[in-house]
């Protein structure tokens, strides 16, 4: 399951196209990098890949909560060098988590009309079914 500042979704349930944000085609000039509560609209989660849980971890009966932290640009897109793991569960679970978020795309937050910088927890679960 994946949650981030606006949404929660299965991970592979892309069925229906979530509805995109007001500026999604109106970026800010403005540099800053607001929080989510300074916003007036979140970014919402548009594209997504496959999480593959580690086989080794999934053996091992790894299992947690990853949280990941990340600054999302006007365009929607992960900024790679803003991605931090705030929480920590076992190296091959944080490795998949982390690509899952670079690899994912966002219609994008909004302030005033205008696309702007977001900074957002994303928290990734990896949980067996017995």
């Amino acid at each position: 399951m994946l949650g981030c500042a606006t949404t929660s979704r299965r991970v592979g349930d892309q069925a229906s196209e979530p509805r995109r944000t007001s500026c999604a085609n109106n970026p800010a000039i403005d540099a800053t990098d607001y929080d989510t509560t300074q916003v007036t609209e979140r970014p919402i989660l548009r594209r997504w890949t496959q999480i593959h849980y580690p086989d080794e971890a999934r053996r091992s009966h790894i299992a947690g909560r990853v949280v990941i932290a990340a600054v999302i640009g006007t365009n929607g897109m992960v900024d790679r060098a803003t991605v931090r793991i705030v929480n920590s569960v076992d190296y091959a679970l944080n490795t998949e988590a982390k690509a899952f978020v670079i690899a994912s795309a966002y219609w994008p937050a909004c302030l005033n009309g205008k696309a702007v910088r977001v900074r957002v927890a994303i928290p990734i679960d990896f949980k067996i079914n017995r």
